[in-house]
């Protein structure tokens, strides 16, 4: 393809930096002999870079996407160009930096689910949140609330003093499994028992 030279990124592992150079100059290459003319033949050449760096070829797209910046010269005319350095700020902080901040917010009202769940020990996730909304609306108008999914997803999370097995419709029994003999043969016959 080229002579410049690159390891595959790692297996379950996003793009370093230098991942993101050799894809960016590899297309500054190849564009080169026909500015801002169509290069016929792109196609294979970003199959032909995936598969040099080790990942798929709309993630190679994204990327090019991503490096293209915009940039006005002294005449104020606009001009395309390409940038490692963008497409791997832009892209690193959509994979690194995780999304706490709603939880974090919502600490008080995640607080009060747990203590009005404790208190009663029959009400569920859905009945307790439900409950505060319809009937208690004043006490959480100046809270950050979630929804019961997002509530459920912290508890498997452990990001709550709510395990799983405080609550029992969210442990889901095993399927239990029957064997019946008629004459010579054995048939198997499986019986599920809804959560």
């Amino acid at each position: 393809m080229n002579s410049i030279n690159i390891s595959q990124k790692a297996k379950n592992k996003h793009l370093d930096f230098s991942h993101y150079e050799f894809i960016i100059n590899s297309l500054i290459q190849f564009n080169a002999p026909h500015p801002g003319k169509r290069n016929i033949g792109k196609t294979q050449f970003i199959r032909e870079l995936a598969s040099t760096v080790g990942t798929t070829v709309s993630n190679v797209y994204s990327v090019i996407k991503d490096a293209t910046i915009t940039i006005k010269d002294t005449y104020l005319k606009i001009h395309y160009e390409l940038s490692a350095m963008a497409a791997f700020e832009k892209r690193s902080k959509i994979h690194k930096i995780p999304n706490n901040s709603k939880f974090e917010e919502s600490k008080e009202f995640i607080s009060l689910v747990e203590q009005e769940m404790k208190s009663n020990r029959l009400s569920s996730i859905d009945e307790t949140i439900n409950y505060l909304r319809i009937h208690q609306p004043d006490r959480i108008k100046n809270m950050v609330t979630v929804s019961t999914k997002t509530y459920y997803n912290y508890v498997h999370q452990g990001k709550t003093s709510i395990r799983p097995l405080d609550l029992p419709r969210m442990v889901r029994r095993k399927t239990k499994k029957l064997e019946v003999i008629h004459s010579n043969k054995t048939e198997r016959h499986f019986h599920y028992r809804k959560a």
